[in-house]
């Protein structure tokens, strides 16, 4: 018995067995990456679209109309169009009770725009400056000033019951 003689395969099946591993690596490989690839697109096109809450309202409301917790519900609005003047529910209790500007339909997302604007000044600094010679002492102003802080009194009153 010659042990010189080893047995190896034949040279076609070991290049196709070479070339069929090199193969199956390659698609492999290729898989990863096109996973990966699809991974990374599908989170650049969700990314901004994540949903944010925010209030709207639940019913048409009228310019005029003041705005009751009834009148609200959580919605959600992506990400990308939220900006500083959206009303979420943490600014919710800063626009219960205004009178809205605009109109609104069922569904409509809340802005601070949308409100009436808040006089933030002290009402006698207001009514002295208005009524004094320098602005002619007109007493409609006056009177105007007075009834704004009235109106503004009762609010206030109301909200701490």
């Amino acid at each position: 018995m010659d042990q010189s003689r080893r047995e190896s395969l034949p040279d076609g099946v070991t290049f196709g067995i070479a070339f069929g591993g090199t193969v199956l690596v390659l698609s492999v490989l290729s898989a990863a990456l096109a996973l990966a690839w699809a991974t990374k697109k599908g989170a650049d096109a969700r990314r901004g679209w994540n949903l944010v809450v925010v209030a709207r309202v639940t019913r048409d409301l009228q310019p005029g109309a003041v705005l009751t917790a009834g009148d609200v519900v959580q919605g959600e609005l992506p990400e990308m169009f939220v900006t500083p003047g959206v009303v979420g529910p943490a600014q919710l209790g800063s626009v219960l009770g205004r009178r809205l500007q605009v109109p609104l339909h069922e569904g409509d997302v809340l802005w601070r725009s949308h409100f009436e604007p808040m006089v933030a000044a002290c009402p006698g600094l207001v009514r002295q400056s208005a009524t004094s010679e320098h602005v002619g002492g007109d007493p409609d102003v006056a009177a105007f000033v007075d009834e704004v802080t009235a109106a503004v009194k009762a609010r206030e009153s109301k909200e701490a019951r």
